[in-house]
């Protein structure tokens, strides 16, 4: 048994899974040790659901609303499909697949509530880049946070801090 890392990121309708949809996710598949980059997904999905005001003007500046208005093709249940499909062909069903990410509870929550096939299939225990984040602001008062509000854009910053942290470790 081996394990993979699953940096992940989804930008969604607001804050609660409950009640808002998940409108973009990104995925990126590395293997230890070191940051083997072993395959990326992203799905722009369309959504039935609602989308709370900021939620609205964030993704209307990122250009996220026109692009799902454009070309969002799957489904919520086809993105979880697609997503499922991607694991399956690059993380053995034996291989322990451990979610990454900024702020990854929130994600996770979204994941439970709307994908809970994906969402079996992740292990229980979680890696949050931000909290190492917030350690650094912590102790150097330096918050250089930089959030662009895509997913793909957000995993590759996500990981960009994670290869400097992992360089002074």
């Amino acid at each position: 048994m081996s394990a993979c890392f699953l940096l992940c990121d989804l930008e969604t309708g607001g804050l609660d899974p409950e009640v808002h949809p998940i409108l973009e996710f990104a995925g990126i598949l590395i293997r230890p040790p070191g940051i083997n980059i072993q395959s990326q997904l992203h799905v722009l999905i369309y959504h039935e659901g609602e989308i709370s005001p900021e939620a609205r003007e964030m993704h209307e500046a990122s250009g996220l609303l026109r692009e799902l208005e454009e070309g969002a093709t799957s489904s919520l249940p086809t993105a979880q499909k697609r997503i499922m499909g991607w694991i399956d062909d690059n993380v053995s069903p034996d291989d322990d697949l451990f979610l990454m990410g900024s702020s990854i509870h929130f994600d996770r929550s979204f994941i439970k509530k709307h994908m809970p096939e994906f969402d079996a299939r992740l292990h229980y225990r979680m890696l949050d880049v931000r909290s190492l984040w917030l350690w650094r602001w912590l102790v150097t008062g330096h918050n250089p946070d930089e959030i662009r509000h895509r997913a793909m854009d957000d995993c590759h910053r996500t990981l960009e801090f994670a290869m400097a942290l992992g360089r002074v470790l």
